[in-house]
């Protein structure tokens, strides 16, 4: 007891160091963290994107296509963080059946017009997965089930991650 009360300044000042290193380091996110959004739940109707579907409505040169997809959510990642973003493209597939079509093409647009790509497509399971021929740094994928799809694209060194519903063109 008697050793404490000679030492009590040091014992006091490593104290407040501990202290102050631990409020430190509890604010900083670990490298290995990862970031949570709200959960895509994919047994849910997605919400509506209404303004790309008047994007859509009000577009008067679109190339030949059947079916229309329409992001409801948007994640722009970069080598730092992953953050929500505002969707702004939709999407459009050409063919009699997007699993059959004999000359696919996949298109990206928004309020400025269309980049189409002659594609592959190739069911896998429930899902039909989505290549330009030329890769573009473009990755799609559909339900078969649901229409549901997820988008990937990247843009120089950031990653576009996009979440949506696809619909006949003659639905919209």
């Amino acid at each position: 007891m008697n050793w404490i009360k000679e030492n009590k300044i040091a014992i006091s000042i490593i104290l407040v160091l501990t202290i102050g290193l631990v409020w430190s380091y509890s604010g900083k996110q670990s490298d290995n963290q990862v970031l949570q959004f709200d959960e895509v739940d994919w047994n849910k109707p997605f919400e509506k994107n209404f303004a790309l579907e008047s994007v859509y409505k009000n577009s008067t040169q679109l190339p030949e296509h059947n079916t229309v997809c329409f992001p409801a959510k948007k994640l722009l990642c970069n080598s730092g963080a992953c953050e929500n973003a505002e969707p702004k493209v939709f999407n459009l597939i050409s063919g009699g059946s997007v699993s059959l079509s004999l000359n696919p093409t996949f298109s990206r647009c928004d309020s400025k017009g269309c980049d189409t790509y002659d594609s592959q497509f190739e069911p896998s399971g429930e899902y039909v997965n989505v290549q330009p021929l030329d890769p573009k740094g473009i990755m799609f994928k559909m339900s078969s089930l649901n229409s549901k799809y997820v988008e990937v694209v990247t843009l120089g060194l950031d990653t576009h991650v996009s979440y949506g519903y696809c619909v006949s063109d003659s639905e919209i």
